[in-house]
């Protein structure tokens, strides 16, 4: 199933950095002059028209999906627990597999055509489900391939993103999208219920179809492209799969913050599972405050999308990171220790704005630290990463809730936390340390083939 989300400001480029720097001033010394010697005018930013129509596009795609979601999980609920077990794992499954292909796709061709190719993919899939929503084996089968395209165009709008915001304000147009895929997953969570158990789940897949239509259409709308030939042309980059997570290795502070982004949303994955047994058991609640409680994790990412828009340089981003895991650390841990309805909605709507900001400070992360020719495969990299984060919270959030209890799972998961901020703390510091301003013949290099250029 579909996926429901440079320079430094205040510290001196480290010395991996200026070889890309390098590379993108003589892009643009090249591009400028292409474009003088055809005559050709100057691009016009397209601002705020592209971005609202992909985060439209993006709480439409995730309230529509939620609708299929809830209609499914009805459905296969006559079948048993692992019915649905494997229809959840059916659009992991496709997930994992689709995410590297998408990056290889995004920087192999137009991204814009791509997306709307793959939006148009996803609404043909789920009219031919349509057809075949009383056979389960097929339902699975359709959500394998919804979880692979899914995955495609989640990095399809991640690299439109970063290109239609100028990289200072890469933020901004992160958080909008976070924040309409939050208010669509939470709308179409709401409305899922009642179109199950009305029009039932046909009516929820052809809506979601319609939906996918929809949004191609506003996709085609959009000014914004990116064509990678154009950076491949500049920089000589390869086109092999694996060149996204090689470029990842070669950068130790994204690499380090990656890895510290799987442990988290794999304490949060295994939070979020232990919600149910921590409510009804240990706080003696209904299924009522179970919801109200989940509710307010998601008008916590709601209000963390829109701090996380005031955000400017990579030094922010880092020092919000470290302070939001550091926050949501401790919210884990005061749940536990006073397991009361009202702390633990207050407990959760800081985590849940603690997790937007970890979200989207990734993001903007990958944008300004990664050269543009390798944007798309990295993006993917860090989604898949991420896909299997929460498989794994998942997976072991059941055999930990039963060996520890619900309290101690949530001190668990705090101290998971723990170790990944102290290894950012640790980089960054590294990173301040071994930085240093370009020598005199790195910029004499560089103003030899700005010159050249133009």
């Amino acid at each position: 199933m579909r996926h429901v989300e440079q320079n430094w400001t205040d510290m001196r480029p480290s010395r991996s950095l200026m070889p890309w720097r390098r590379v993108r001033m003589q892009e643009a010394s090249e591009l400028a002059a292409e474009a003088e010697s055809t005559g050709a005018a100057s691009p016009q930013p397209p601002g705020r028209h592209d971005l609202a129509l992909l985060a439209v596009g993006a709480g439409l795609s995730n309230a529509s999906s939620m609708l299929t979601l809830v209609g499914l999980t009805v459905r296969l609920y006559d079948s048993g627990p692992g019915a649905v077990a494997i229809m959840f794992a059916a659009g992991t499954v496709g997930g994992v597999l689709g995410t590297p292909i998408g990056g290889w796709l995004v920087d192999r061709y137009r991204n814009r055509p791509l997306y709307v190719c793959i939006l148009v993919a996803q609404a043909v899939t789920l009219s031919a489900l349509v057809a075949v929503a009383s056979v389960p084996a097929a339902i699975i089968a359709g959500l394998a391939i919804m979880g692979m395209l899914g995955a495609m165009a989640t990095t399809c709008t991640s690299v439109l993103v970063a290109r239609i915001n100028a990289e200072d304000d890469g933020v901004r147009g992160f958080s909008w999208v976070s924040t309409a895929r939050t208010a669509g997953a939470m709308a179409g969570t709401l409305l899922g219920g009642v179109v199950a158990a009305g029009p039932g789940l046909e009516v929820a897949l052809a809506i979601d179809a319609a939906a996918s239509f929809l949004q191609a259409f506003l996709i085609s709308r959009i000014r914004t492209d990116r064509d990678p030939r154009v950076h491949d042309r500049f920089a000589g980059t390869s086109r092999r799969s694996l060149a996204g997570l090689a470029q990842l290795g070669r950068d130790r502070v994204l690499t380090v913050r990656l890895v510290a982004h799987v442990v988290t949303m794999t304490a949060m994955t295994i939070a979020l599972a232990n919600e149910i047994f921590l409510v009804t058991g240990v706080m003696r609640q209904n299924e009522v405050v179970y919801g109200v409680v989940v509710t307010c994790w998601g008008i916590g990412v709601l209000a963390g999308a829109v701090v996380t828009r005031r955000l400017k340089g990579i030094d922010a981003l880092l020092r919000a990171y470290l302070i939001g895991t550091g926050v949501m650390a401790a919210a884990f841990a005061v749940t536990a220790l006073f397991p009361h309805p009202v702390v633990n909605a207050i407990a959760w709507i800081t985590c849940g704005g603690c997790a937007a900001v970890q979200n989207i400070t990734l993001m903007a992360l990958v944008q300004k630290r990664t050269p543009e020719a390798y944007k798309g495969r990295v993006y993917s990299a860090a989604g898949t990463t991420l896909i299997i984060a929460n498989t794994v919270g998942y997976l072991s959030a059941g055999p930990v809730i039963a060996l520890a209890g619900p309290r101690n799972t949530l001190f668990i998961a705090a101290a998971l936390i723990v170790p990944a901020t102290l290894a950012m703390v640790v980089v960054v510091f590294r990173e301040r340390v071994g930085s240093e301003p370009a020598t005199a013949a790195e910029t004499e290099n560089t103003s030899a083939t700005k010159n050249g250029a133009t």
